[in-house]
């Protein structure tokens, strides 16, 4: 039985024809999961980080297959760790 529905804690949105649609709510944390090469697109990740940021969701960046990546890859990585963002290699 539902007795009453509560206010958002937090959310994400995102564009949809030149609408505003709530995509998830009440989040504890986003998850942005990449692999490496030709997936590894900062545009996205950043898009994704920020939007998480803005609504006060704490976010980690997962980065799969890192045994593929290249050494290009590996100061991108860094450089997400030196402002604060949570990295997990898998």
């Amino acid at each position: 039985v539902i007795t009453g529905i509560l206010d958002a804690t937090n959310y994400l949105e995102r564009g949809y024809f030149q609408q505003v649609r709530k995509v998830a709510a009440n989040l504890d944390r986003l998850f942005v999961v990449t692999a490496t090469g030709a997936l590894f697109n900062l545009e996205f990740i950043d898009r994704l980080l920020v939007a998480g940021s803005t609504h006060d969701i704490p976010c980690t960046l997962v980065v799969n297959k890192i045994y593929k990546g290249t050494d290009a890859e590996l100061p991108l990585i860094e450089h997400y760790r030196s402002i604060g963002v949570h990295v997990l290699l898998t």
